[in-house]
């Protein structure tokens, strides 16, 4: 998959949803008025085909890289699990990077540019805005559900030692 346009039965494939789910969303947003966001499927059977453009950031990614909604809940759930792996304070500063990244996206949900955004709440929270941009770049592709396992450090114990006896 690596068109422009797709139909609603990629889509709703990538979303996890039914064919019917996206023709109502099709309908209620007005995707087939919009001129260049949607277009006749040529051929035999007919129907829409819809630009890229129109869809979620999420459902964007999952089909510019060919990743179901299966395959995306499978990957999830792994990250969860790794993070129930991690110590307490690890899990802490997960959160906290979290309320940094949310406070950002607030930020520039309202209007804020990024840039200032960023400078703003690392002045705030006292954090550097490399650190920020590092955090929102580890979650820019992740369903905001997912956001807090994201942000886990890539640490792995490399050594494991023996208990020793004397």
């Amino acid at each position: 998959m690596s068109s422009q346009y797709y139909t609603a039965a990629e889509i709703a494939q990538a979303e996890g949803v039914t064919e019917r789910t996206i023709y109502r969303q099709a309908k209620s947003e007005g995707w087939n008025k919009q001129t260049g966001k949607a277009r006749k499927r040529p051929g035999r059977g007919g129907g829409w085909e819809y630009r890229v453009s129109l869809l979620p950031d999420m459902a964007r990614a999952r089909l510019t890289i060919g990743v179901g909604a299966e395959e995306v809940k499978a990957q999830s759930s792994a990250a969860w699990i790794e993070y129930e792996r991690l110590s307490t304070a690890r899990k802490k500063a997960c959160e906290e990077r979290l309320k940094v990244v949310d406070a950002v996206a607030d930020l520039v949900r309202s209007g804020m540019k990024e840039t200032h955004a960023v400078a703003y709440v690392a002045k705030q929270k006292d954090k550097s805005e490399r650190s920020i941009r590092s955090w929102r770049k580890k979650v820019a592709h992740v369903d905001r559900a997912d956001w807090l396992p994201a942000l886990a450090d890539n640490y792995k114990q490399t050594a494991q030692f023996d208990d020793v006896h004397c």
